[in-house]
């Protein structure tokens, strides 16, 4: 027999019965990738200090110890910390590519203002810890996010559980680029739709990582010294085919919760300093190559793509952290707000707001148009004002809304760690289009 299909065997084992084989033996601590997450590097876990398994309970614990403390001085509330600190179990497979996991957790802790719950789960997993993970962190936000040696960012959250002492239940599908998640309250009803799901397609550039690889448990080490206590069981792993990964769907329209994902509020309060467009007003703006040259009306700056891909018109914003546009387009075409980080140490990486990323569907992109930070339904109309936007504090957030009609409005939350998008920053400010009609742009403004 071949050894992939053993390892389908091993597979279809595992999601038949319990995925941990009995005995301590069984678990390794897995690497952490060291990235600007990890802030301190000296720290060494070990699998007789944080972890422990027994009665089909893996326990995480999240003590570094007083002594690494006091080495390093750390105070209490410090948010620095030491990356992941997590398990595998050597019966599961680790080359796994898509599949459905289902587990339940608890949390015990002895501290209620510490830094805690921060779970993670992590999968597609390169040897040096470099993949994706799902943690759910003390303000009950579910996270999806990506890890690598050059940066970590957070590519989806949404949904939020009310924290507690009791079991709670998982439900990860990772399908091709599709990444889906959902967490409720053992017991309960499951519920219909996903807690954050998000989309991240590595196929076109011909990136090896993020594609397959191993699962992990644990949580995120940070100055704790509260000893608080992940505990996880009844974990299952389903194997999904090629064929059934195809004919998964992206943010179905029908379960897909509506407008807000984490307490996003309105972008369009408040005074905003906003710049007319006209041929006057731009004179110092810088155009992208595949741009069209600019045309001008009474109702305001007409942009086109010379090739259907985003073609943007710059600007320097100095500091602040809210921008908004007002956009109207023709033929089909999709309007574009985009924000990029600039000055030394600064990442060049361009995030933008698109409000037709698919039908029915906005979304905020970071590094190309296949790979989403957030999503949410929203329904793009042409030939009718709306409103685009994104705001900029502790975490990011971007949002749209058809003008005069309340009801229709879309909005998501996220944070891109590595891409100091904060109110300090200046910030290269783009309004854009792409597809191959045009968009009529009044005027936009920030503060």
């Amino acid at each position: 027999m071949s050894r992939s299909a053993l390892g389908l065997l091993a597979w279809l084992a595992l999601s038949a019965g319990a995925a941990e084989p009995a005995g301590e033996d069984a678990w390794n601590i897995f690497p952490s990738v060291e990235n600007a997450r990890a802030h301190i590097k000296d720290y060494v876990p070990t699998l007789e200090k944080h972890f422990k398994f027994a009665d089909g309970v893996l326990t995480a614990s999240s003590f570094l110890g007083e002594e690494f403390y006091a080495k390093h001085g750390l105070a209490k509330r410090s948010f620095s910390g030491v990356g992941h600190i997590w398990a595998t179990n050597a019966a599961w497979p680790q080359d796994l590519a898509d599949f459905e996991l289902t587990l339940e957790y608890r949390c015990e802790s002895t501290d209620r203002f510490s830094d805690a719950p921060d779970m993670h789960v992590g999968f597609r997993l390169n040897p040096e810890g470099e993949g994706y993970y799902l943690s759910w962190g003390m303000l009950g936000d579910v996270n999806m996010s990506r890890s690598s040696k050059e940066a970590w960012c957070n590519i989806a959250r949404g949904g939020r559980l009310k924290s507690g002492q009791g079991w709670n239940a998982v439900r990860l599908r990772v399908a091709g680029p599709i990444l889906k998640a959902k967490i409720w309250h053992a017991g309960q009803p499951e519920p219909a739709h996903w807690s954050t799901e998000t989309f991240d397609d590595w196929e076109e550039t011909g990136e090896k990582r993020f594609h397959r690889g191993a699962l992990a448990l644990g949580f995120y080490g940070r100055q704790l010294f509260d000893r608080s206590s992940y505990l996880f069981k009844n974990v299952r792993i389903k194997p999904i085919t090629p064929e059934e990964s195809k004919q998964e769907v992206f943010f179905d329209l029908q379960s897909a919760p509506q407008g807000d994902w984490g307490g996003v509020k309105s972008l369009e309060t408040g005074a905003l300093d906003v710049l007319l467009l006209n041929e006057a007003s731009i004179k110092d703006f810088a155009a992208d190559s595949n741009l069209a040259p600019p045309r001008f009306t009474a109702e305001g700056i007409v942009l086109a793509s010379t090739d259907g891909a985003p073609a943007f018109l710059w600007t320097t914003v100095q500091r602040g952290g809210l921008v908004v546009a007002h956009a109207k387009s023709e033929n089909g075409a999709r309007p574009l707000l985009a924000i990029r980080p600039e000055g030394e140490g600064k990442s060049g990486t361009t995030g933008y707001v698109d409000p037709a990323w698919q039908k029915g569907t906005l979304a905020f992109t970071l590094g190309g148009p296949r790979h989403l930070c957030g999503a949410a339904r929203f329904d793009w109309k042409d030939g009718v004002w709306h409103g685009l936007g994104w705001a900029s504090q502790h975490l990011m957030s971007c949002q749209v809304w058809e003008k005069d009609n309340p009801k229709n409005l879309g909005a998501c939350i996220f944070k891109p760690e590595n891409m100091s998008f904060d109110r300090q920053t200046n910030k290269r400010v783009g309004i854009g289009v792409a597809g191959k009609g045009s968009v009529t742009f009044k005027g936009f403004g920030g503060k």
